[in-house]
């Protein structure tokens, strides 16, 4: 053994367990910014990498990981989104200067050099040179998104961007602005930066205003990023949406009372005001995948080579925004899956070689909208499952399986509650315990967990749950006075019967003749009741019957009365309400009225 290797061995195994702990605490902090136990780890890890990189003459190095740390013990209790962003790169950074050091070895007057290269500075930006800028775009309205992006990857490529409006990511989605607004702080020339603005296609003008050093040595730029930032309860942001919500409605009831065109002018402009205040509200609920995904590369890289395996990590729609809530609910379940993948899935180098495979796998991270969904799929180029072997584990475990038992259920009984393939590192994935934990988390956020795969090829995750925000047309009805909804995508089809043409078969059930075939009726109004009692009802003339889509076929809804078709949010299931499978939403109606939306399936 070297000398060389002597003296680095020992710093390389802490640097490694500091990596380990550190990654720890960004994790807590994700989920909860004031995370004591987060911050704690933090704290002093830092505090270890300061003495460590000072111990072998990284002066640089050093320096940046003192001001971090300085940066977190003025934060308090509570650290910014801006340092805890700080923080995740200094540690990509402090994993590559492990990994150089570690294949290098290097000699004292090596050092030097490395340090330099490493670059460690660039990820603290220091607060006395910040500035407000306006960017103000004009040209083809079309062409808005794209000369929007060009401006922010500018001020990317010269600065650090501590907040803007719009968002970088609303920009992908919405080319209604005309200005950017950003705050800034960077250490090269403004005057620089403001000419390669300008020679940005349509940037018609920038106006820049600079924050300068207090006599107290704050600059005016720190107060403004504290001004900048509050915590507001997710449930005090639903309220005002709530009411929000309830306002809309009433505007809408009161434009048919208005006749006159200035009147109509007056309501439209109220109209426009709530739908811009229920956006910026929805703004500040949101936060981009990346969020929550920004230690994900460094833990990758730390598994593989605990696992002696070579691992691409790829992540694609890191803009898709979630809702903070199932933001920092979704971190544990995707930690599980992509340690999963790591252990159970890719394979070592050789075994990869046997089966003609790159020697280096692959892990994607694919997260994108589906038809009001946010789907999220986590895939492996691994050996896959074998489901052969997923039957005998099974029936060791006593699960039940039927005969006709589908591919899609095989793969899912890896969710089963102490299920385990593999003699793999109980380290990193657990012995049955993380999927199952994983799909309970998932699901309690109204989501959902399957799994697809092909032996010896690859194996996907797909995680999907609603999105909170999106929009859907809805049909509302009246059943025994009360007002219902079901979704428009679900109705085929509204049809006014007469009395003999349905057949009642029982207090809640009945059948039509619907194009050629026999439509299965329920009668809501009983059904809602718990009249059911077995005994025929009383049907009238001109009765409203929704076809829907059910389960597998069409079937009928009757109902009481029509009321309107209104564009509207729905709302997941109060916790006391999830067992009645009848329903799976709520909508806000007038007078915090709560709505009700039926699920057609759920009908037998």
């Amino acid at each position: 053994m070297s000398i060389e290797e002597i003296r680095w061995g020992p710093w390389i195994d802490d640097m490694e367990r500091i990596i380990e702990s550190m990654e720890t605490g960004l994790i807590l902090l994700n989920k909860d910014n004031e995370s004591a136990k987060g911050i704690e780890l933090v704290k002093m890890e830092l505090h270890s990498v300061k003495g460590l990189y000072d111990s072998v003459g990284l002066k640089t190095s050093t320096q940046t990981i003192y001001e971090l740390e300085e940066n977190v013990h003025q934060s308090g209790n509570q650290l910014s989104e801006n340092l805890i962003s700080m923080l995740s790169k200094a540690l990509l950074k402090i994993e590559e200067l492990t990994h150089t050091i570690g294949n290098e070895k290097p000699k004292p007057d090596q050092i030097s050099e490395i340090d330099i290269n490493m670059g460690f500075e660039t990820i603290l930006i220091k607060f006395g040179s910040a500035y407000s800028i306006e960017i103000e775009i004009g040209g083809d309205r079309s062409l808005r998104s794209a000369r929007g992006l060009a401006v922010y990857n500018t001020i990317k490529r010269n600065a650090t961007i501590k907040s803007s409006n719009p968002p970088e990511e609303d920009l992908y989605l919405d080319a209604k602005f005309d200005t950017i607004s950003m705050l800034i702080s960077s250490r090269d020339e403004i005057e620089v930066i403001k000419k390669k603005l300008l020679a940005v296609p349509d940037v018609t003008n920038v106006e820049i205003t600079k924050f300068v050093e207090k006599a107290s040595g704050k600059s005016d730029d720190v107060e403004l990023i504290r001004d900048l930032t509050i915590r507001i309860p997710l449930s005090n942001i639903r309220a005002i949406e709530n009411s929000l919500a309830v306002l809309s409605i009433h505007v809408e009831s009161l434009k048919s009372e208005v006749i006159t065109k200035t009147g109509n002018e007056e309501m439209t402009g109220i109209d426009n005001t709530i739908e811009r205040i229920q956006n910026d509200l929805k703004r500040i609920r949101k936060v981009p995948l990346d969020s929550i995904t920004t230690t994900f590369p460094s833990m990758v890289k730390r598994l593989a080579k605990q696992e002696g395996k070579e691992i691409d990590f790829v992540i694609q729609g890191r803009f898709v925004t979630l809702d903070r809530s199932l933001a920092n609910h979704l971190i544990d379940p995707l930690t599980q899956i992509i340690r999963n993948a790591i252990s159970h899935g890719i394979e070592t180098p050789s075994d990869r070689k046997k089966a003609n495979k790159p020697i280096v796998g692959k892990i994607y991270v694919e997260a994108h909208f589906d038809r009001n969904k946010i789907q999220i799929k986590i895939i492996d180029d691994g050996k896959g499952i074998d489901k052969e072997k997923v039957l005998k584990r099974a029936s060791k475990m006593n699960l039940k399986v039927s005969k006709n038992i589908t591919d899609k259920e095989i793969y899912n009984l890896i969710f089963e509650s102490g299920f385990s393939l593999s003699e793999g590192s109980a380290k990193l994935s657990g012995r049955g315990l993380g999927l199952s934990s994983a799909k309970d988390r998932i699901n309690q956020i109204g989501g959902t967990v399957s799994v697809e795969s092909k032996f010896k090829e690859n194996t996907t995750f797909i995680i999907e749950f609603s999105d909170p925000d999106a929009l859907t047309r809805n049909l509302l009805f009246k059943i025994n006075n009360e007002t219902y909804a079901v979704p428009t995508s679900e109705i085929e089809e509204v049809v006014i019967v007469d009395e003999n043409e349905l057949e009642i078969l029982s207090s809640v059930s009945g059948s039509y003749p619907y194009e050629g075939k026999t439509l299965p009726v329920t009668i809501m109004r009983n059904l809602i009741s718990n009249k059911n009692n077995g005994n025929a009802t009383s049907i009238q003339n001109n009765e409203i019957l929704l076809v829907c889509r059910g389960n597998k076929n069409l079937i009928g809804l009757l109902v009481d009365s029509l009321v309107d078709e209104r564009l509207v949010n729905i709302k997941p299931l109060n916790q006391l309400l999830q067992d009645y499978k009848l329903f799976n939403g709520t909508l806000a109606g007038r007078e915090r009225e709560v709505i009700l939306v039926v699920n057609p399936a759920s009908i037998m």
